[in-house]
C-alpha cells in the first residue's frame, strides 16, 4: 500500500512538473508574438 502512495505521489510531482514547463514555454511564446506584432 505504501508503495502505491510513493508511486503515486511520484506520478502526481512530474505530471506538476510539466505542467509548469508548459506553462512557461506558453509565456515565453506569448512575449515572443506581442513584441514581434509591437
Amino acid at each position: 500500500m505504501e508503495q502505491i502512495m510513493i508511486i503515486s505521489r511520484e506520478v502526481k510531482n512530474n505530471i506538476s512538473g510539466e505542467f509548469c514547463i508548459f506553462k512557461v514555454k506558453i509565456i515565453e511564446s506569448y512575449l515572443y508574438f506581442s513584441e514581434k506584432i509591437t
